[in-house]
């Protein structure tokens, strides 16, 4: 017979151990993850998220205002949800009967008390669409678009602005939804919205840029054609791949998107006087790129733009519903284009 070995022993009772330690801590958890209060009147507590704010800090808020019991795990829940990013700044009022999780839900939905102004800016917003909604939402528009093309802003990635370009800083206000203070200002209202371009866009397309032989410019300026021009998120990485491919060979884009910038309004149909339009703009007039944006890209289209789907496609055309159908030869173009028009 085999006698025992102790080590054998040792690693169970270690195990068991550690089982035990773990459900404890699940358990205290649990427990610090609940409401501060159970029950009974509770007037609301009124905090204040400032824009920028990280996991840490607004648990840190929390905390301080008796909201939450703890610190530590509401940050780690934060993480844990994959939120950190997500949260919305503003004026809120929480009552010590929410749970994290309640409170997390509220940060995510923005849902603020009045002294905040809720703005979101759709992806593909000219300069000039949004200073027309920040007059609606009670700021200056003419003083917003007076800092667009005269304010010094201390970031890198701005371009210089381009011959026959309109505006500098077009295609580098992120879209987005934010909050903002009245006493934030048209100055602070940019600068809020190139800091999200640089939290979002930089890291993940500077380097890409390179490897495509494009400068950053020109990748905004072509994230903005795909934005415009593609309604499906999944046809993006193909039309990507379609201007990438025309660029490549020299051909001309012909962008019925930067026709209906030049325009400044939509038109369904676009005739042959409008393809004929003297502007830089008019990618069926000029190969290449034209000088800048014509809109604010969103992420998904910047990433398309930076990571475009092989394929063998040279033209597309748009279907009623809203997506294309892609072809390689301008035969099969013509032929899908009549198509779609019956």
């Amino acid at each position: 017979m085999t006698a025992p070995n102790p080590l054998q022993h040792l690693w169970r009772y270690a195990i068991v151990g550690i089982f035990l330690v773990l459900v404890l801590l699940v358990g205290g958890a649990s427990n610090l993850l609940a409401p501060v209060m159970i029950e009974g009147p509770t007037p609301p507590v009124r905090i204040t998220i400032p824009p920028g704010s990280t996991g840490g800090e607004i648990a840190g808020i929390l905390a301080d205002k008796d909201l939450i019991k703890s610190e530590f795990l509401f940050g780690l829940l934060i993480r844990w949800q994959g939120v950190a990013g997500e949260l919305q700044a503003g004026e809120y009022e929480f009552t010590p009967t929410m749970s994290p999780r309640e409170i997390i839900k509220e940060l995510l939905r923005g849902n603020t008390v009045e002294d905040y102004i809720r703005v979101t800016i759709p992806e593909g917003y000219t300069i000039l669409q949004m200073a027309d909604l920040f007059t609606q939402k009670g700021f200056d528009g003419e003083k917003f678009l007076t800092w667009v093309q005269n304010g010094d802003f201390a970031y890198e990635f701005i371009p210089n602005l381009q011959e026959g370009a309109d505006y500098r800083l077009e295609g580098y206000l992120f879209p987005d939804t934010y909050y903002f203070s009245p006493a934030e200002g048209e100055e602070g209202i940019i600068k809020r919205m190139l800091q999200r371009f640089e939290e979002i866009t930089i890291p993940r397309i500077r380097e890409q840029a390179g490897k495509l032989n494009m400068s950053l410019h020109e990748l905004v300026t072509l994230a903005s054609i795909i934005e415009r021009e593609a309604l499906l998120e999944e046809e993006k990485p193909v039309i990507s791949g379609v201007f990438h491919k025309r660029l490549q060979k020299g051909m001309k884009l012909q962008s019925c998107a930067t026709i209906q910038y030049i325009l400044g309004e939509p038109k369904v149909h676009l005739s042959t006087a409008d393809t004929r339009i003297p502007s830089p703009y008019n990618t069926y007039l000029h190969a290449g790129l034209p000088p800048g944006p014509i809109g604010a890209p969103g992420e998904d289209s910047l990433l398309a733009a930076a990571d475009p789907e092989e394929n063998k496609y040279l033209y597309f055309c748009a279907k009623e519903n809203g997506s294309h159908t892609f072809s390689i030869t301008l035969a099969e173009h013509n032929r899908a284009k009549g198509q779609n028009r019956q």
